[in-house]
């Protein structure tokens, strides 16, 4: 633990992950997932560590599941920095090379930053469409709500609605 974070997690089963230096998580169940980040590593060098989140602790994952499953996370010990594509420009800007950098430095600004976040979103969701996708890559949908038999509102019992009357023909 450090004075900073108070998690219990155990900094190095986070890949080398310390205040100074996070963790960019990410699936790795999803070839898409798995090569995006290849890429990244081939090309920028990022001087951040990656890590599928299924090599982490079982409590951090129970921790951050629902995000873990959806979208990439930067984590610091056990506190989620932020995901998505504010997560891979933290990653990029960990890059030794100045282009990479300065890609970091415009998705961190407004108006891409939104639109980044909306291309991620998209990305994220049709990411089994994409090259290198497979069938582990679905994004999860969520589980459909049971019908409710209730009223809609709450009704003094004076006041309920009257059965519908038979259809005459």
């Amino acid at each position: 633990m450090n004075e900073r974070n108070s998690s219990p997690v155990d900094e190095t089963a986070l890949g080398g992950a310390t205040a100074q230096r996070p963790l960019l998580v990410f699936d790795g169940d999803c070839a898409f997932c798995q090569a995006a980040v290849q890429q990244i590593r081939v090309r920028a060098r990022p001087q951040m560590p990656a890590a599928p989140w299924q090599s982490l602790p079982k409590p951090l994952i129970r921790t951050h599941l629902q995000r873990l499953d959806r979208e990439v996370l930067l984590l610091d010990g056990g506190t989620a920095l932020c995901g998505g594509a504010a997560a891979l420009a933290g990653f990029l800007g960990s890059s030794p090379t100045r282009r990479y950098r300065g890609m970091a430095f415009g998705l961190r600004l407004p108006v891409i930053r939104l639109l980044a976040h909306q291309i991620y979103r998209w990305v994220a969701v049709n990411r089994h469409r994409m090259p290198a996708g497979t069938a582990t890559c679905v994004f999860p949908r969520p589980l459909p709500r049971k019908a409710s038999h209730a009223p809609h509102r709450h009704l003094h019992p004076q006041q309920q609605p009257s059965p519908p009357s038979p259809a005459w023909t």
